[in-house]
């Protein structure tokens, strides 16, 4: 649950949902959500309170629900509405583990930014991209007889995202270390090499992946012996 209980976003703010702390105290949603309603006033004095909407599955059908994003002051507010059960206690103790981890993310993601190398591997893959991936598959669309689509820019992002952290997700470059926007470049190189000799997506897709693999385990083991 820890986890997946709350966000954080590459500015460094953390959040969760009114959906995660429904699910995770085991009430509806219409119960929490009318709190979060009800008592609107009081989480807006510990911030603005924002909403969305999204096409939640039941029962094999979409349904369009709105639901509260809220900080940790907003969160550990709604949650003293909650009566006390031994469900609501054991989420009590996940939420805040989850919001404990993420402070120390934060902390390791301001200290690894602070690192030269950094931004010298941070600055070469936003080149390598714009200069080297997105005109290549400019070139083999024009060969298709069309023209790049912003989809095809984001399938290639979430496919060299996937590879390097093993989560199919954008926007996450600025969360990860020197060591992996490194071999994030690698793949970068690799798909346009590959986009351009007209692999098949599936086909880059496993070179790409199994090149990322060993390049994780080759910086691991540099690691540890550095370390020694």
């Amino acid at each position: 649950m820890n986890q997946n209980l709350v966000t954080l976003n590459p500015d460094g703010k953390i959040f969760t949902t009114s959906l995660l702390i429904a699910e995770g105290c085991a009430l509806t949603h219409r119960t929490v959500i009318r709190l979060v309603r009800k008592y609107r006033p009081d989480f807006e004095e510990f911030g603005q309170l924002n909403f969305q909407s999204s096409v939640i599955s039941r029962t094999g059908s979409g349904e369009q629900t709105e639901y509260a994003l809220l900080d940790e002051s907003q969160a550990t507010y709604l949650i003293t509405l909650f009566r006390n059960t031994p469900i609501v206690r054991h989420f009590k103790k996940s939420f805040v583990k989850a919001f404990a981890a993420a402070q120390r993310e934060i902390a390791r993601l301001r200290s690894t930014q602070l690192e030269p190398k950094w931004h010298e591997v941070r600055q070469e893959s936003k080149r390598l991209y714009t200069a080297m991936l997105a005109p290549v598959i400019e070139g083999v669309k024009l060969r298709e007889g069309k023209q790049a689509s912003r989809h095809d820019y984001i399938n290639e992002g979430l496919l060299i995202a996937e590879a390097v952290t093993g989560e199919r997700k954008g926007g996450q470059i600025d969360t990860l270390t020197a060591e992996q926007i490194t071999i994030r470049n690698d793949c970068i190189r690799l798909d346009a090499k590959y986009l351009a000799q007209g692999l098949s997506y599936q086909v880059r897709k496993r070179l790409i992946f199994s090149h990322a693999v060993e390049r994780t385990r080759l910086l691991s083991s540099v690691a540890s012996e550095v370390s020694k």
